[in-house]
């Protein structure tokens, strides 16, 4: 509908502009809710979300980043628990996406299929949830160059932070701590962009 949906993380809540330039609250509670809430979006409270993703039948998938869990609202107003709020850590594990415990989920993307990908900051590993089942994408392993590729769940990430994927399922994710940009492609990884070194001007 050409609404953008904004993560305000420091006001605890998601902002929602038309195309008209018109700002509304969408999510924000005055305190922050449990994982497991379900209910009105009207009665969610957030804890610093980082980031916010619409899938392409208009639910809002929301990182809520310091309540570690990550949440959909989806077109009637309803808020449900995508994943997180459990007891299972390993980067390399699966199952229900509840079972999971997030630790500071930094970054949400989802794909044409509705497959929902999360950076799970402090775990230094990417999930991916399709229907109530998590899984490992990337990280997790002993590789940390960032000129390496090979097998996804080899490498090894360090505060990994914003998500995305393209309209071929490509998965690209920034690995902050380690100062580039990995590409996933299927269950094989390589890098995106950059050296892993600082730089302070355009090289094209």
């Amino acid at each position: 509908s050409g609404a953008l949906f904004v993560a305000a993380t420091g006001n605890s809540r998601i902002r929602r502009i038309t195309p008209a330039g018109v700002i509304s609250p969408f999510a924000a509670g005055a305190a922050a809710s449990a994982c497991s809430y379900t209910g009105p979006v009207s009665g969610l409270g957030l804890n610093q979300p980082y980031d916010v993703a619409v899938d392409g039948a208009g639910n809002v998938i929301i990182a809520d980043t310091l309540a570690n869990c990550v949440r959909k609202v989806d077109t009637a107003g309803n808020v449900t628990r995508i994943a997180g709020g459990g007891a299972t850590t390993t980067c390399n594990a699966s199952g229900p996406a509840t079972a999971v415990s997030l630790s500071a989920p930094r970054g949400v993307a989802v794909d044409a299929s509705g497959t929902v990908y999360i950076a799970d900051s402090s775990r230094n590993c990417v999930r991916k949830v399709v229907g109530a089942t998590f899984s490992h994408v990337l990280g997790g392993g002993g590789t940390t160059a960032c000129t390496s590729t090979g097998a996804a769940t080899a490498a090894s990430l360090s505060a990994p932070e914003g998500v995305a994927v393209d309209m071929a399922g490509r998965l690209v994710v920034v690995d902050r701590g380690r100062r580039c940009v990995r590409s996933v492609v299927g269950t094989t990884y390589s890098r995106a962009a950059l050296t892993g070194a600082n730089s302070s001007v355009g090289d094209n």
